[in-house]
């Protein structure tokens, strides 16, 4: 009789020892730990709403007061030509001299990539 005791005391049993879903716990159980993690998700969140919410809004207004160059503007392409509006190239020669140029209107030959 003793033998039986201790050797169901030390062999587990699928009913009692199996995983249980989050589910069937005790109610207030469950709804305590769903609530802290609600908690724990909002400790975080208002914080990083109240930082970057207004910098989202006023990210639009202060783009829109910075200059930006215009870009070239490709009008037409015709065989192997393209022609651009409003073209702008620089950089620097190869003994360090800088150089720029603009123009209202260029054409480029796509087999010649190196003239323009």
């Amino acid at each position: 009789m003793i033998r039986d005791r201790v050797a169901s005391a030390t062999t587990p049993t699928v009913a009692s020892w199996g995983a249980q879903r989050p589910r069937q716990l005790d109610g207030p159980i469950y709804l305590a730990k769903r609530h802290s993690r609600f908690v724990r998700f909002l400790r975080k969140a208002v914080p990083a709403v109240g930082i970057f919410g207004p910098a989202a809004l006023a990210t639009p207004s202060l783009m829109s007061k910075i200059r930006m160059p215009r870009l070239p503007v490709i009008v037409a392409i015709s065989g192997t030509r393209v022609a651009m509006e409003v073209p702008h190239i620089g950089g620097y020669t190869w003994d360090r001299r800088a150089y720029q140029g603009s123009a209202q209107t260029a054409v480029q030959d796509l087999t010649k990539p190196d003239l323009l």
